[in-house]
Parts: C-alpha cells; sequence; structure tokens
C-alpha cells in the first residue's frame, strides 16, 4: 500500500477509474486516501430511472456533505421498465402501461424533479445523458430555467429521442404536433444553454430527424466542439455540411450512426411547412398537391470535404450499430463500418409505413412512381473516397463483416 500512495493522484485516479464497484466499495474502507479517491469513482458517475427510489437515491446524495459534491456525470432513464402498475400503485406507477412503458405526463414529472435536484448539486455536472427523452419539450417555465441552469457549463450532452407511434397508421407518427414542436425546439431549448463549454454532443432519435419533422443546427455553434455523433440523422442541404465544417479547429472525432442522404423528396402541401426547407425550394410536377426536391451531394463528396477541411480530425465511423429494442446510447465505438444501402434514402410524404425509404437499384424496379427518383449508383465512389479519408486519418477497420442486423458488408459495401 505505501508503494501504492507513493504514485501520483493523477495516476491513481486514472488507475481507479478501472476498478469494479465491488472493489471500489472495499477501497473506501482501506485509509482516508483510497477512500477519497473510490468515492469519487463511485459517485461521480449516477444513473437515475424514474420513480421515487431514484429520486430519494440522489436526494441522500444531496444530503450527504461528504458526497454532493461529487457527481459529475448523470444519466437519466425516463423509461424504467421494472415499474408496474395495479389499482392499488402510487400515482407514478399509475402512469405505467405497457406498450409504452411510461406516459408522457409521467415522463415530464420525473424529469421536473430531477432537474429540480440537479438544479440544487454545489457544484455543476459536466456530463448528462438521457435516454428516451420524450419528444415533447416541458412548458412550465420553473422546470425550463432548471433545465437551463444545468445544460449550462456542461462538457457532454447526449440524448436519444423518443417518440409515441400510431400502431395503426404509422404513416401519421409525423403530423404528431408535439414531435414537430419538439425538434423545432430542441436547438434553443437542449442546446444553445451548452453551447459555448460543450466538447461532446450526442443526438440519436427513433424517427429519422433533420428533414421531417424539421431540426435545424446550422445557427448553433460550439466552440470547443471535439466528439459529434449523430443517429438516425438525414443530410438534405449544403448547410448541413457547412455546419459540421465550420467546427473545423476542434471537431477530433464524428460518427454517424443510421445516417443517410436524402437524395429525393416529396412533401404534401399540408406538411411542407414542418419539414426543413422553405416552399421555394421544391417544385410541383405532376399534381396539385405535392412539392418535390433533390439533393445532390454524395457521401464521396462528404468524405473529401472531411478529409481537406477537417484538419483535427481523428476517428471517423459510419454505419450501424444496434439499434433494437431501444435508440443506441453511448455506443458510438459499437458502430460496424461500413456503406449501408440504406445511406441513401428518400422522403416521400404520404406514403407508409414511413415516409423514408430505401432507394431502389434499376434492375430491382418494375414500376416507379411518378415524381420519384430511383437510388445513386456510386458505390465504388464511396468506397474509393471512405478509404481515403481513413487512410488520412491512420485508422483502420475491419472491411467485410456481418452487420449488427446479420447483414453481410463486403469490401466495405452492403450486399442485398
Amino acid at each position: 500500500m505505501p508503494g501504492l500512495l507513493n504514485l501520483p493522484s493523477e495516476m491513481l485516479a486514472r488507475t481507479f477509474s478501472y476498478v469494479n464497484q465491488s472493489s471500489l466499495k472495499s477501497l473506501r474502507q482501506s485509509c482516508r486516501f483510497t477512500s477519497h479517491l473510490a468515492t469519487d469513482q463511485l459517485y461521480r458517475t449516477v444513473r437515475l430511472q424514474p420513480g421515487k427510489k431514484s429520486q430519494n437515491a440522489l436526494q441522500e446524495i444531496l444530503n450527504n456533505p461528504s458526497l454532493r459534491g461529487v457527481p459529475r456525470k448523470i444519466y437519466i432513464d425516463t423509461v424504467d421498465e421494472n415499474i408496474g402498475y395495479s389499482s392499488d400503485s402510487p400515482d407514478d406507477d399509475f402512469l405505467h402501461y405497457q406498450e409504452f412503458p411510461q406516459m408522457p405526463q409521467f415522463r415530464f414529472k420525473a424529469m421536473h424533479q430531477f432537474f429540480s435536484l440537479l438544479e440544487s448539486l454545489p457544484q455543476p455536472i459536466e456530463d448528462l445523458g438521457i435516454r428516451n427523452l420524450q419528444a415533447d419539450n416541458p412548458k412550465d417555465p420553473k422546470i425550463l430555467a432548471n433545465m437551463e441552469k444545468v445544460l449550462s457549463g456542461l462538457l457532454s450532452l447526449r440524448l436519444s429521442i423518443t417518440s409515441e407511434t400510431n400502431d395503426a397508421a404509422p404513416e401519421h407518427d409525423l403530423e404528431n404536433p408535439e414531435i414537430r414542436k419538439f425538434c423545432k425546439e430542441l436547438p434553443s431549448t437542449w442546446l444553445s444553454p451548452a453551447a459555448p463549454s460543450l466538447q461532446h454532443l450526442s443526438l440519436s432519435s427513433r424517427e429519422y430527424s433533420g428533414f421531417y419533422p424539421r431540426l435545424d443546427l446550422s445557427n448553433l455553434f460550439f466552440p470547443h466542439l471535439k466528439t459529434l455523433s449523430l443517429g438516425n440523422f438525414c443530410f438534405f442541404h449544403d448547410d448541413q455540411i457547412d455546419w459540421i465544417l465550420k467546427h473545423g479547429d476542434t471537431l477530433e472525432e464524428i460518427y454517424l450512426d443510421d445516417c443517410a442522404i436524402l437524395y429525393g423528396f416529396r412533401m404534401m402541401d399540408e406538411n411542407v411547412d414542418a419539414c426543413a426547407l422553405s416552399r421555394d425550394a421544391f417544385v410541383r410536377r405532376n399534381d396539385d398537391y405535392s412539392l418535390y426536391g433533390s439533393f445532390d451531394k454524395r457521401w464521396h463528396d462528404i468524405f473529401d470535404l472531411f478529409a481537406e477541411k477537417l484538419p483535427k480530425l481523428r476517428h471517423f465511423r459510419i454505419g450501424r450499430s444496434q439499434w433494437y429494442p431501444d435508440v443506441p446510447f453511448e455506443q458510438e465505438m459499437d458502430i460496424k463500418v461500413g456503406l449501408y444501402y440504406n445511406r441513401y434514402m428518400c422522403c416521400y410524404d404520404g406514403t407508409g409505413p414511413s415516409p423514408y425509404m430505401e432507394g431502389e437499384k434499376p434492375e430491382n424496379v418494375t414500376y416507379l412512381e411518378p415524381g420519384w427518383s430511383l437510388a445513386p449508383q456510386c458505390d465504388d465512389e464511396d468506397r474509393a473516397a471512405l478509404r481515403r479519408l481513413l487512410a488520412k486519418l491512420g485508422q483502420s477497420v475491419q472491411e467485410s463483416h456481418f452487420g449488427s442486423d446479420n447483414s453481410r458488408v463486403v469490401d466495405l459495401i452492403q450486399t442485398r
């Protein structure tokens, strides 16, 4: 033990970060010095779930003078499938039901209580992650004020966004006013307060986001951003690529999990104002109730831009991680690198079960709806550009493998 205690405190702290929970608890009892280090590791990360048990545990930390200043990383899950309900359940648990483990009212109440507690921490947290974030922002000014205080000064923010579905008619899911409003407000409500300090940003959503409903990040700037992770995000305009490139002075890692280029899109008249393009970006073609548009950038264009204009980039992954049963959370390194065929998609509003569809190859098409477009045929160009980018980064990947959904990737390209 004396030899261990002679090590620099930074090295000891790093060493303790690899120790399991049981051993850390034992080290807390060994001596005052190791107790301090073990306590820091045990309570630095706090994982919270809805319900009184988790809230009480956080309150106990706040009530303990030796612990209340320790937490730096808070992970919140607004869904707890272990919570059941019965006729004599308390009010919190009564709001639980089978298909959606917690209803929006339950999640809002949990978020209000958690942010009230986090706001009262003596030292601000550095890392916040929220799983199953309900796609409907709180409206209470007090909750919003607590959120802004907690978000301000964050170094890392991870949001895993979920939304309610209409099983009988899933093609109408994106017409839900809550998810439209949530996506439109997400930059100002969740990201702007953290922008001055944020170094790591992760956004993933159960629904494809970016285009429809509108999620516009182009007016945000994160002067210290090192890591950007996007899941189920769509690229459909040059402004989105330019937004990433303007972080070139700091950006070191990019993770694109099941992201797609929208090469073609059609919007119904009544829904066009909910998408991210203005009406004048569309043209009318074959009828009087639909508007059409397209995007001509391809992944090889983007890869080459990243290689040229992101001088500090050190790690890049594009492909797919495990999306079942939940939206991925803190799984960036699980992304199996590959150029999956859904990397090019189209969004044709009014079709089902989802307006987002994988593009078809010409040989697979016997009939194409008027105004629709075939998927880009650029496997060779995309493969070559990805290899150039990875080579510049000095990054090796497994080019042939089975994907997370048991699909086959050969020489970086998913086979159909």
